[in-house]
This record gives C-alpha cells, sequence and structure tokens, in this order.
C-alpha cells in the first residue's frame, strides 16, 4: 500500500497548533504533555498530548480543514482521533532507522481501519531526512511539506525516517495523529500501540 496527500490551508487553528508547540513550556492552563523516546530511529522524541483539553487543539484544526469529510471520500469509513504527538528529531545525522508498520493486529482486513497521518510543523531542511517507505520491491521518498498532510494506513505501510548527515544538528518537527475506526480490534490495537510509545491518553 501507498499514501494519500491532502493539502491544507493555514487555518487560525492551525497557527493556535503552531503556538501550542512554541509555547508549551509556558502553557499551564490545563495543558499536559508527556516526553518519551523512540526505539526505532535514535534520537527521537515523542511530546504526546495527555489529556483531552490538550488533544483539542489538534481536533479542532482537523475539523477547521474538513479531514473527516476528506477521510470518508477516501475510506468510505468514520475515523475517531484516538492520540496526537510532536515528533522531534535534533540530530546531525541519522545511520540507522528500521523499516516498520506503526500497527500490527492479526485481524486487520483488507479494508484501512487504522491510520496515521504525518506533517512538519515548520518547514524542514533540504539537508535533513524525510520519508522513505516500501512500494512493492522498490523503495520511494516521500517529501515532508509544511502544507500537506501524509496519510497512510498504519498496519500496511511499511516505512522509515529517511537517513541523513548535515554538518550540524538541525531541528525537525513533525505532527503525528492516529486515527482509528469504532470497530473493537482496531480501537484495542492502536491504544496498545500508543500506550507502549509513550502517550498516557486513552480515547474510546
Amino acid at each position: 500500500m501507498t499514501y494519500h496527500e491532502f493539502c491544507f490551508s493555514f487555518t487560525n487553528e492551525y497557527y493556535e497548533l503552531k503556538s501550542l508547540y512554541s509555547n508549551m513550556s509556558k502553557i499551564n492552563t490545563g495543558i499536559k504533555f508527556k516526553s518519551s523516546s523512540g526505539d526505532i530511529t535514535k534520537g527521537i522524541k515523542w511530546i504526546w498530548a495527555s489529556n483531552k483539553c490538550t488533544l483539542n487543539y489538534f481536533k479542532r484544526f482537523f475539523q477547521s480543514i474538513n479531514l473527516k469529510e476528506k477521510l470518508r471520500s477516501i475510506f468510505n469509513s468514520e475515523f475517531i482521533l484516538r492520540g496526537a504527538s510532536f515528533i522531534i528529531l535534533e540530530q546531525s545525522k541519522v545511520k540507522d532507522s528500521e523499516f516498520h508498520y506503526d500497527t500490527f493486529s492479526r485481524y486487520d482486513t483488507e479494508d484501512t481501519n487504522i491510520l496515521t497521518i504525518i506533517f512538519p510543523l515548520f518547514k524542514i531542511d533540504e539537508k535533513m531526512g524525510n520519508l522513505e517507505f516500501k512500494n512493492g520491491l522498490e523503495t520511494d521518498i516521500y517529501e515532508y511539506y509544511p502544507n500537506k498532510l501524509v496519510i497512510w494506513d498504519s498496519n500496511k505501510f511499511l516505512h522509515r525516517t529517511q537517513p541523513y548527515e548535515c554538518d550540524k544538528p538541525k531541528k525537525r518537527v513533525l505532527v503525528s495523529v492516529n486515527l482509528s475506526t469504532n470497530e473493537d480490534w482496531a480501537v484495542k490495537t492502536i491504544n496498545n500501540t500508543l500506550k507502549h510509545q509513550g502517550s498516557e491518553l486513552w480515547v474510546c
């Protein structure tokens, strides 16, 4: 399986999301994050929205760009936002990054029930890695753009951070969100995966 793209406008809710990231250490009115380290790409960090108040910033942005309708037109299903994070990479070099699926379930079918959606919060330095993925027997590169979401089936899209080398450390900030249908196995699968990755928020 490959991916889907969705171009979006920079709405007021988009700028609120950027402000949430830029000011997260200063905000104390019900906002809660939890940081965890990734184990697939060395040095990568997740900053998880850890309560519904924080998750609502992501939800309002997606509502402002009519994401629900877009997903319904692609997959003919209703998807619920289960988790959201900022993924931060601030390394001068990524040498080893494993190809992986975001989730796995023996109950998975040909239909899509679990989604990963990612986009860069700021323009990424051209020397930093993008998204490397398997397309059949071929390996391709998806280039991140600030005004484009990339959407894939979490159970079927084999991918990794593209290895790269810069002359000095540079920061890459991605917004990553996880959604599923209300299929019982899909909800359990995504919640268990997010818990393993450090999220404390369970959306039922």
